[in-house]
């Protein structure tokens, strides 16, 4: 089980795809690494030749000083933590919960709609006019 607090004393993990270390750049390709520019599948933006939201257009892929290691937790759950956002199967899809719910999991699609990605900090932010 991967931690879900920094400093919970539980075992880190490897990359569930590619197998890196906590603090390791994932392998390129990787289909759990973030874009750094966007914050969605870098995969997704290497397939397309670039990110969008890459200023400049600069050199690609991203160099390593720009890309985002593992840190041993699925991508986005840090955020809905802090955010509060958890969500748990329904009979049709999904619908939120509290995070005591013991079916309670990180709410990764609700992230990827209401938080914006902040390049500088790398990782999801709530917007300001929220």
């Amino acid at each position: 089980m991967a931690r879900s607090e920094p400093n919970s004393g539980e075992p880190l993990q490897p990359c569930p795809r590619c197998r890196a270390g906590v603090g390791e750049h994932h392998v390129v390709g990787c289909t759990v690494e973030v874009c750094p520019y966007c914050g969605g599948q870098l995969l997704m933006c290497l397939m397309s030749g670039g990110c969008e939201r890459q200023e400049g257009r600069g050199p690609w892929p991203p160099p390593l000083d720009d890309r985002l290691p593992w840190t041993g937790e699925w991508p986005g759950s840090r955020e809905c933590r802090e955010f509060g956002w958890y969500a748990r199967r329904a009979a049709v899809g999904w619908e939120s919960c509290s995070p005591d719910d013991p079916e309670a999991v990180p709410d990764l699609n609700r992230l990827h709609v209401e938080a914006v990605w902040h390049r500088g900090k790398k990782r999801f932010v709530l917007p300001k006019n929220r």
